[in-house]
């Protein structure tokens, strides 16, 4: 019990403190990110959606400012895979 209690910290501790950069692809970060949020499952942890959307949307890159902007004030809830569709997207046009 005591194993899967530190199992769980970790999970969510590497999930807090994922930090996205410029020099990586966007995508290639929200996976790993997809990962993590996976093992989440696993050991039966739970968050709210909405939190780790508007989480994912505050970690990504600087370089990205603008468009954590628009994400962060669209009136309507956006899901997770919402988010990782509005990702493709804007990174295929911008080419990261």
């Amino acid at each position: 019990m005591k194993e899967d209690a530190t199992n769980k910290k970790f999970l969510v501790s590497n999930f807090n403190t994922f930090k996205m950069v410029d020099e990586r692809l966007v995508m290639e970060q929200f996976c790993e990110l997809e990962r993590i949020l996976n093992h989440f499952t696993q050991h039966n942890l739970h968050m709210d959606e909405t939190i780790i959307v508007s989480s994912i949307i505050y970690k990504l890159p600087p370089f990205r400012e603008e468009f954590k902007h628009i994400l962060k004030h669209k009136k309507e809830d956006i899901f997770l895979d919402d988010l990782a569709n509005h990702l493709r997207v804007r990174m295929s046009h911008a080419g990261k």
